[in-house]
């Protein structure tokens, strides 16, 4: 693929860093071949396209991850320090991919964005906060105020959905999950595009670089936001990396007892990472309702 070339493997092995101008030039080229080509399905067609353009380059990152996991000497890496590149992988693609929906967003027409966006935009205004939108679609009728416990159950419960699709599809597909990290990152994209224009519309019409101005400020609020969603994201994130991790090692018929259990044994406590993060998550989100 030309996108490949651009930037490779051996490039984002070197810089991961890398990977945010990667899936910044996924979702240009994504968004702006699904509004020519497919007008009526665009919102989630260049998810799709994203997600094609991603999965050769990071199913081949987790082969070599996947590998070097095995090879290289454990007793000479610790846990964090065979899956931090991993973690930073996957946390600079979610940025890049927010960045440059909400610039796109931001810079195209009302009526062109009305269209690239619709579901997201259906989901951002069907919501009460920001971190309902991360962490899959439940009705604020299903939770009580004050309850904290049954609040937190049904939060964890449906966060736990989401975080087995994600596992799933990360087994199954390899860099499956890429699809539901993309769509997450769209939304919040889409989000910090709308708070964009309404904080331009209040505060900075007419000024100087005001759209800019109201960019900046739109960003500066979204990552202050609910602490639940940085957990929520993060179990993700692990949950996407562990199914990704076993996936390579299956692909690359690691079946011998000694060297699956490397993998396997990674994963198991990445997902067991990713429940936690979810409860406290959970928790957290409830006593703020």
């Amino acid at each position: 693929m030309v996108l490949e070339s651009i930037i490779t493997l051996r490039d984002v092995e070197k810089r991961p860093e890398l990977i945010i101008i990667t899936a910044m030039l996924s979702v240009s080229v994504a968004i702006l071949i699904a509004t020519f080509a497919f007008n009526a399905t665009t919102s989630l067609l260049w998810i799709a396209f994203t997600t094609i353009a991603m999965m050769p380059l990071m199913v081949r990152l987790f082969q070599v991850m996947e590998k070097r996991e095995i090879t290289e000497k454990q007793d000479a890496m610790n846990f964090v320090e065979r899956n931090v590149e991993i973690v930073r992988i996957y946390v600079f693609f979610f940025f890049g991919v927010i960045f440059a929906t909400s610039v796109w967003f931001a810079v195209l027409p009302p009526n062109v964005s009305d269209i690239v966006f619709a579901e997201q935009i259906t989901t951002v205004s069907g919501i009460k906060a920001l971190g309902e939108s991360m962490t899959g679609q439940f009705t604020a009728t299903a939770l009580v105020p004050g309850d904290l416990i049954n609040n937190a159950i049904f939060i964890f419960t449906n966060n736990m959905w989401v975080l087995g699709l994600v596992l799933l599809t990360s087994v199954i597909y390899g860099a499956g999950a890429i699809f539901v990290i993309t769509w997450n990152a769209s939304v919040i994209g889409v989000y910090i595009g709308k708070l964009m224009h309404e904080l331009n519309l209040n505060f900075y019409q007419g000024q100087q670089y005001g759209k800019l101005l109201a960019f900046g400020h739109g960003w500066f609020i979204t990552l202050g936001f609910l602490p639940h969603g940085i957990l929520e994201l993060t179990a993700y994130t692990f949950g996407a990396i562990a199914g990704s991790l076993i996936s390579a090692a299956i692909v690359q018929r690691k079946y011998r007892i000694k060297d699956f259990e490397i993998v396997f044994r990674d994963g198991v406590i990445l997902i067991v990472l990713a429940v936690f993060l979810i409860g406290v998550g959970a928790l957290v989100e409830a006593a703020a309702i």
